[in-house]
């Protein structure tokens, strides 16, 4: 009788006991037992049990899902590493060339090391990850795509080596700005203008400090105090009155 691990019912842990059978050959005298193919060999939990805890672990910590399932961390990430390889073996076999492409940086160590992330964002999914976020790394993605004149969009921030990349690699692709980077931009500017008009200290135009925030959000979520405290600083100061409605 073998012990073996299977995924919790109800919050109690479910363990199936298999009777394995042993054989022995009648020729060589050689013994034998027959395949496990519910666990594996030599494995003491189940298939569906290890496919779980990698589900899981795409969506929380390695510590959480073994201390909810009551087995190592060692293990998790184990099955996070296998399931995780399978899964992106069968993306790459089966990827399409998506027709709106999205594309953006993030930083793994801020300052200093960086990657840019290619996702189809008509099926909402993410594609590739590559090393560094200049021309050749965009360009070593794009140059992959099975159907380059398939894209009819690519979705990126106001990075310069990104537009030069998908200009080369796609030249039919409409480069559309994300929405996102624009908004952050305009509105840094208009705050440049609001500490312009506001003075070296607070205390300069306290009315212009307090009211940063309301001139940055958008009119139609402002409560009725906060419209009045908008209207204000716009009638008594051209300059913000100017830049927020450039803002706008």
């Amino acid at each position: 009788r073998q012990k073996k691990l299977d995924i919790p019912v109800h919050g109690q842990t479910l363990i199936l006991v298999l009777h394995k059978r042993r054989f022995r050959c009648p020729e060589c005298g050689k013994v034998f037992t027959e395949p496990d193919e519910v666990c594996g060999w030599r494995r003491r939990t189940t298939e569906r049990l290890r496919q779980q805890l990698y589900e899981e672990a795409r969506h929380q910590t390695i510590k959480r899902v073994a201390s909810a399932y009551q087995v190592g961390e060692r293990f998790v990430r184990e099955c996070f590493a296998r399931y995780a390889a399978e899964h992106i073996e069968m993306a790459g076999v089966t990827k399409d060339t998506p027709q709106i492409l999205g594309m953006d940086e993030y930083s793994v160590r801020k300052g200093h090391r960086y990657q840019t992330l290619f996702c189809d964002l008509g099926l909402h999914r993410r594609l590739e990850v590559v090393d560094g976020r200049d021309k050749g790394s965009a360009r070593s993605y794009l140059q992959k795509l099975s159907q380059p004149e398939k894209v009819r969009v690519a979705v990126m921030d106001m990075h310069g080596p990104y537009r030069a990349a998908v200009e080369e690699c796609l030249p039919d692709a409409e480069i559309v700005v994300d929405k996102m980077h624009v908004v952050r931009l305009v509105n840094r500017a208009l705050d440049k203008v609001r500490l312009r008009v506001q003075g070296r200290g607070r205390k300069e135009r306290p009315e212009v400090y307090e009211g940063r925030y309301v001139l940055l959000r958008d009119p139609a979520d402002l409560n009725e105090e906060e419209k009045q405290q908008l209207d204000k600083l716009l009638r008594e100061y051209s300059e913000l009155r100017r830049a927020w409605k450039l803002k706008e």
